[in-house]
């Protein structure tokens, strides 16, 4: 099937077909103020068979990094999966391969630079493979019967649906690639009660690379994992009485996690935990414990939840263990007193540290 090209983003470049050294090539230039953009792109549509795997191939050469992207839409949402390559001064061949949604009709194939590269992209020899059906993805979770559904918006988080036997997406499967080597690593954490994703938006890997922290949700409670990408089996590291999930801090042989009343700090290599921090007893105002810390700033905020600008909110020094308690402002239309002090934490706002 021939491909026919479009161009998208025309005030950040051109896609042109020209001819070189007696060949047809198509040429994507790139203004160099357009940097921090995707655009422009040189892209084809074709129909496509759905649930198949595809190869795009294609020889290019250029300075900075280009990428190879596939993308399409179903009824459930749209698929967008970047595939990043460093270019050379000569022309070289690189390919990329995707899994295509069962529910798509139409497959966009497309390149374009990165957004810090830019300058002149050289297309040449582009070929589209159906590499036919792949193996089938195993169940995502046997225990619930959950499956996978259509890969959607990869490229703001890349994820699978996980559906019910009656069609209910009840959470998401959190995919992450290694951009070296291109593998994929597929997480499940699943909470049938409460169905959130908070683990999506906690970064998982220690700050030297050298662990990644996975959990996982049973009636017990929560039980958190430690994989060593050097190959080592995983570590399991069960965190009794967490208030706040554990969270990586500037060293990475330390995990902190927080109880209802006090936080603190793990050595996932050897398994010690440590109280680092109590809350002092007269800060307690006989509500419901809550709190937050930051090792940058070594601070601690303990909180109550309770109505009104009256709830407990304090700050605690932990390099001097002094406290001291924050008044509560609120731009609340309504009455003060029947807001909710649901939450609180730190905040960096041009160079300077808040509770909020």
């Amino acid at each position: 099937q021939a491909l026919n090209w479009g161009q998208g983003g025309e005030d950040a470049g051109t896609v042109q077909q020209v001819e070189l050294d007696g060949e047809n090539v198509l040429l994507l230039h790139k203004r160099e103020e357009a940097s921090g953009s995707l655009l422009p792109r040189a892209y084809t549509s074709t129909r496509i068979r759905g649930g198949h795997r595809y190869r795009i191939t294609a020889e290019m050469r250029g300075t900075g990094t280009a990428q190879i992207i596939f993308s399409w839409r179903t009824e459930a949402g749209s698929g967008y999966v970047p595939n990043p390559v460093k270019l050379g001064d000569t022309f070289e061949t690189f390919s990329a391969e995707c899994d295509i949604s069962k529910q798509a009709a139409a497959l966009s194939a497309m390149f374009s630079f990165d957004r810090e590269s830019s300058g002149d992209l050289w297309i040449r020899s582009v070929e589209l493979t159906d590499l036919g059906v792949p193996a089938e993805m195993p169940e995502a979770d046997l225990r619930h019967r959950l499956t996978t559904a259509a890969d959607t918006l990869h490229e703001m988080k890349p994820h699978d649906l996980l559906v019910d036997d009656e069609g209910r997406a009840w959470n998401e499967r959190l995919i992450f690639t290694d951009t070296g080597t291109g593998t994929e690593l597929r997480r499940i954490d699943w909470d049938w009660s409460a169905g959130d994703i908070s683990y999506s938006n906690r970064y998982p890997w220690s700050p030297d690379g050298s662990a990644f922290l996975m959990s996982s949700w049973e009636r017990h409670g929560p039980l958190y994992f430690i994989v060593d990408p050097s190959g080592e089996p995983i570590v399991n590291r069960p965190v009794e009485g967490t208030s706040v999930r554990p969270r990586w801090e500037s060293d990475p042989d330390y995990l902190y996690y927080g109880t209802p009343e006090s936080v603190m700090r793990l050595n996932w290599r050897t398994g010690e935990a440590e109280e680092i921090f109590r809350v002092p007893e007269e800060i307690k105002h006989g509500g419901r414990p809550r709190l937050n810390w930051n090792m940058e700033i070594r601070g601690v905020v303990y909180y109550e939840q309770a109505f009104g600008t009256d709830a407990p909110l304090y700050f605690i020094d932990l390099n001097t263990g002094e406290w001291t308690r924050i008044p509560i402002t609120t731009d609340s239309t309504g009455d003060p007193e029947d807001d909710w002090l649901y939450s609180a934490g730190f905040s960096k706002l041009r160079g300077q540290w808040w509770v909020s």
